[in-house]
């Protein structure tokens, strides 16, 4: 077979093959995009593969609870707030007043404050509890983008944290933005992953670059389109000819497609080709030395910002052992008295997965539990150390055996919430509800797990891993393969 008639095969049957994974790495990549236009777009759990089913409260349904009195509490998630009892006897929904919509009800934390009052955060939003009722809090933040990581009190202090920067309240008065300073001797290095993550949604340059990417998308949804137009325009002109019959409607339609098809997939082959890599770069095995490799930001990108904590807060806070703040970042813990020094970095922390931070609540005076999918840690912010309770990774899996997605100190005494398996108690617990079992999850969640491929590890099992490595490769060569037809 001489390579030109191989190029010809690969582009025609491997494109027809990957245009259903093109076209949905296409549509949930303009949903993943444009996250704050979906949030009270929603899919139930039915219409999905049995793993997104919630089974004894597992996929983060709880993240924390907190007491509002001795016989009844609080619990929060990733479906909203529950009114429940330390044995999770009755769970009933608790969410009059928040925002309808699965990503406007993901609740990051949830708190009491001196004076009583109850405040909770979802992602955009932060409310106050009034009788029954949530009533939204005016934040004044910059944008909707500018997504809520977390919140907690001091004292009539009412502290918000987005990804980028501070907010503080006292006494419900107007809220004051702070930013962290630069520490002493930060170097603002990225890693080659996010630069490279950046550069694949266009966030690289701004709004302006995440809609010249969804224009690359919606074309290559257009080239599948025209392709398989094609294919079939030709096998139905064989078709009418063997019979003797007119195929002038079929022959007008597939030169149309083949002169789209050339003329676009020649003019942008550059970009097709910068968006698939990148992308394919973004999973694993190709991730892992990307991870490690640290560059300067490329200069006027979204990522040369004079905020150096920019898109990397993630908890915060107030340990009294210390009398600082502490806060998680995706560079690891940083403390800090917030108004008079710069955040100083804290050497003797836990490991904190990629993911990001889970659990992070008080025992003692000066002892934390912090949990995330590398598992459950014991740190004693005054002497440094650290002591894993649950979890273990395994190989160069980022995920531990135990993959903490919450933590109750009010259930049974103490519950862990795994991921995958639900709650973790020394003590039975009580089975769930089982309307909960199709709770809805948000659109832009849904287009995350499709873009990824893990909707698909029902049918591929261990390999869905490997899903973005091997279809990633195999459309690079379908560009590819286009490309070498033109030239030869």
């Amino acid at each position: 077979m001489s390579c030109k008639h191989f190029w010809r095969k690969y582009h025609k049957w491997g494109g027809i093959i990957l245009a259903f994974f093109m076209i949905m790495f296409c549509l949930s990549g303009i949903i993943l995009n444009h996250r704050s236009l979906f949030t009270h777009a929603e899919i139930s759990r039915k219409y999905l593969p049995e793993n997104y089913k919630i089974k004894n409260y597992n996929n983060g349904i709880i993240k924390g609870t907190i007491a509002i009195n001795k016989k009844q509490i609080l619990a929060y998630g990733s479906n909203g707030i529950w009114l429940t009892d330390h044995k999770l006897t009755n769970i009933e929904p608790f969410n009059n007043g928040l925002e309808k919509g699965a990503d406007n009800r993901h609740i990051c934390n949830l708190v009491k404050m001196h004076n009583g009052k109850i405040v909770c955060a979802g992602l955009y939003d932060a409310y106050m509890l009034t009788g029954n009722t949530w009533r939204k809090i005016n934040i004044q933040k910059k944008a909707h983008y500018d997504r809520i990581a977390d919140i907690t009190a001091k004292g009539d202090s009412l502290i918000i944290l987005t990804r980028n920067e501070i907010f503080i309240s006292e006494n419900f008065n107007p809220f004051t933005r702070y930013t962290l300073p630069t520490p002493d001797g930060y170097s603002n290095k990225v890693s080659l992953f996010k630069t490279l993550w950046q550069l694949h949604s266009g966030a690289l340059f701004g709004i302006a670059g995440r809609i010249f990417v969804d224009l690359i998308a919606g074309i290559t949804i257009l080239l599948c389109i025209t392709g398989i137009t094609e294919t079939v325009c030709k096998s139905s002109i064989k078709r009418r000819h063997r019979r003797l019959k007119k195929a002038k409607g079929w022959i007008s339609a597939m030169v149309k497609s083949v002169k789209i098809h050339y003329k676009v997939g020649t003019s942008l082959f550059v970009f097709f080709l910068i968006t698939t890599i990148s992308g394919t770069c973004l999973r694993p095995p190709l991730m892992v030395p990307l991870v490690l490799v640290k560059t300067s930001p490329l200069p006027l990108t979204s990522l040369d910002n004079r905020n150096v904590f920019f898109d990397k807060l993630r908890a915060i806070r107030w340990d009294e052992s210390i009398n600082k703040w502490i806060i998680s970042t995706s560079d690891g813990f940083y403390q800090t008295d917030l108004m008079n020094d710069k955040p100083q970095k804290m050497r003797n922390a836990p490991e904190v997965s990629p993911m990001g931070i889970n659990c992070f609540s008080h025992i003692n005076n000066d002892t934390w539990i912090i949990g995330s999918f590398s598992g459950l840690s014991e740190w004693n912010t005054k002497t440094g150390a650290v002591r894993q309770i649950m979890g273990k990774t395994t190989g160069h899996m980022p995920i531990a055996d135990v993959a903490v997605a919450g933590y109750s100190a009010d259930i049974y005494d103490g519950t862990v919430f795994d991921y995958f398996k639900g709650a973790l108690s020394k003590y039975p617990v009580r089975p769930m509800k089982k309307e909960m079992t199709y709770l809805p999850l948000s659109l832009w969640n849904t287009a995350l797990e499709v873009h990824t491929g893990r909707i698909f590890k029902f049918l591929l099992g261990p390999l869905s891993v490997l899903y973005i490595f091997i279809f990633g490769t195999a459309i690079i060569l379908v560009f590819i393969s286009g490309w070498k037809i033109h030239k030869m």
